[in-house]
């Protein structure tokens, strides 16, 4: 059972760490800065695993939104076939945005990680690692069954999640040469 606490710890202050990223409610706040003291105080458990974290959010000065992220994926596809791709990316985010009401409003855990999880994808396609780690973070709550989590981070990743929709339709206007 020991041999299973440092990994676990080192799990768990990962997670932690997601948390105090996000833009949370003040009592949640409070929280995560406990939770963070109490991952710190655990010593060499509660650091993180040798090697670095391979989590998307692992570099804090990652922007939340990086269009060259983007730009480079359209790049790629290039002019014949970018408009395609940002239909696709705002027909797919669509859906997971729906997925997600849906899944808070019925409750339904499982509902909400299969939407969270496609959104954690797309947004990091997209460039949206602020978006992403908010995905990440709903998938975990998911799979923690806490929906009071997931009303917690829900409103922000919404926002960031109707600002990536704005901009790829505004996009994708812009890719076909027609006004959405």
């Amino acid at each position: 059972m020991m041999d299973d606490a440092a990994p676990r710890m080192q799990e768990i202050a990962e997670r932690v760490r997601r948390l105090a990223r996000i833009d949370l409610p003040d009592e949640a706040r409070r929280i995560v800065a406990e939770l963070q003291g109490l991952c710190a105080a655990a010593g060499p458990m509660g650091t993180e695993p040798e090697g670095g974290s391979d989590s998307a959010d692992a570099d804090p000065h990652q922007p939340d939104f990086d269009p060259a992220a983007l730009e480079r994926i359209l790049a790629i596809v290039g002019p014949a076939e970018s408009h395609a791709l940002l239909d696709r990316l705002t027909l797919d985010l669509t859906g997971a945005r729906d997925g997600m009401e849906r899944s808070l409003s019925t409750q339904d855990a499982a509902g909400m990680r299969r939407a969270a999880h496609n959104l954690v994808s797309l947004a990091g396609t997209a460039g949206a690692f602020g978006l992403q780690q908010r995905a990440e973070t709903l998938v975990e709550a998911a799979e923690a069954r806490d929906f009071t989590m997931i009303g917690s981070v829900m409103p922000g990743a919404l926002h960031l999640l109707d600002d990536l929709l704005a901009d790829l339709r505004h996009r994708s206007a812009h890719s076909s040469g027609t006004a959405a």
